[in-house]
């Protein structure tokens, strides 16, 4: 991966989605919605902490980037995660 590069996280991120749309696409009315996050891969200017395994990103070093979150290149992947859809509340894998 090289600076400019589109990646998205391992993790997904989890939301809660409902209403008839819902409904209709997957036949219950609530549930929990997982899509990974999609970033821009960029050069450290300062020192930063990554949002999912809390490795230090020195100055220098290629990173990973969607808005204020910052992720190190081990927790992004070049293609796209499959999206995932729970109907309960268990453990995410996102915390």
């Amino acid at each position: 991966m090289k600076a400019g590069d589109k990646v998205y996280t391992k993790k997904l991120m989890w939301c809660m989605v409902g209403g008839t749309a819902m409904y209709e696409q997957r036949g219950v009315y609530s549930g929990y919605s997982g899509v990974a996050t999609e970033c821009t891969v960029l050069v450290c200017g300062e020192e930063y902490t990554c949002w999912h395994c809390n490795k230090t990103i020195t100055f220098g070093d290629e990173y990973a980037s969607h808005s204020v979150e910052v992720f190190c290149l081990d927790c992004v992947v070049a293609e796209e995660p499959e999206s995932q859809f729970q109907t309960e509340k268990r453990d995410l894998g996102y915390a």
